[in-house]
């Protein structure tokens, strides 16, 4: 089957852009990067950044419909610093990154800041989607600024979305382990084939679970059953042993000639072939009866 995440994120990157909503995404994008340095001692830049290749891949293709491609081309606002470790850089004069700013801050004034847009591109940065060995469970990391935080928080809100929330390294980040849930938001963001293979994967993990149970439960009843009959011909080899067939009752003497006579049958398979079919309780029963009269009993027998 298909990587989920591969297809969450090519999905991801080539949703439909949407004239209307493009400006609106890409501040959801850049709201989500990490701030690397803001204006200080006289500097107008502002230097974001990212390891996540695919958000890049989706700014360049919204890029070149917003209103800044006329101010200055995507390429010539990024960079791949060494000391960065890996990060991709992306520059910004200090007046752009000053609208998104505002539009953030008009955004939460709303009673219910629900953005889809917005909340597409700050996921590019922020989400993840995991597939541990039970389960799944959806991660957002929590933004650096305060106003981002509350903004998403008010769309997680709107979206009907509980979520718990945990510290790893220095970043929080919020959880959501409900696979209905996880398929709302994924719905919610657009990415309609990933829900699709999110949910058949959920029906072949649930078989695969199943199956597994049942040869699980297979498996313990088979030992059992071959635990029990070599305890009943241990018992029978006794008796013979002691001669003590000749005194049992019939019933109880044709129980151990049959068991010696097919060592490998179960309690309800030996039950069923004696002259008056028993069920596999009394055929239970009456191998405990022998084992205390021979004395082989477990405590619990006894």
């Amino acid at each position: 089957m298909e990587k989920l995440t591969n297809r969450l994120w090519d999905e991801w990157v080539l949703f439909p852009q949407r004239a209307e909503e493009t400006q609106e995404e890409i501040d959801g994008i850049l709201s989500g990067m990490e701030m690397l340095s803001s204006p200080s001692n006289g500097k107008d830049k502002i230097h974001l950044g990212s390891r996540r290749l695919w958000v890049f891949r989706r700014l360049r293709r919204l890029w070149s419909s917003s209103s800044w491609k006329g101010l200055q081309e995507l390429g010539e606002l990024l960079s791949v610093p060494r000391e960065k470790h890996g990060r991709i850089l992306l520059t910004l004069p200090d007046g752009l990154y000053s609208e998104v700013r505002e539009r953030n801050a008009e955004a939460f004034k709303k009673l219910f800041p629900r953005s889809v847009s917005w909340f597409r591109g700050i996921w590019g940065n922020l989400g993840s989607l995991y597939l541990p060995r039970f389960g799944y469970y959806l991660a957002l990391k929590q933004p650096q600024e305060d106003q981002v935080r509350l903004r998403l928080q008010g769309v997680l809100r709107g979206l009907n979305v509980r979520a718990s929330s945990r510290r790893r390294g220095q970043r929080a980040e919020w959880l959501v382990r409900d696979q209905q849930t996880i398929s709302r938001v994924l719905g919610c963001l657009g990415l309609m084939k990933t829900v699709t293979l999110l949910e058949q994967n959920a029906r072949v993990r649930s078989l695969r679970e199943r199956a597994n149970m049942i040869v699980n439960c297979d498996s313990a009843n088979i030992r059992k059953s071959l635990e029990a009959a070599a305890r009943h011909i241990a018992l029978s080899k006794r008796l013979v042993e002691m001669n003590a067939l000749e005194y049992l009752p019939d019933d109880l003497k044709e129980l151990v000639v049959l068991r010696l006579q097919h060592p490998s049958l179960t309690l309800k398979e030996l039950g069923q072939m004696l002259s008056r079919p028993v069920s596999k309780s009394t055929v239970e029963y009456r191998w405990n009866k022998l084992s205390r009269w021979a004395g082989m009993g477990t405590e619990e027998e006894k």
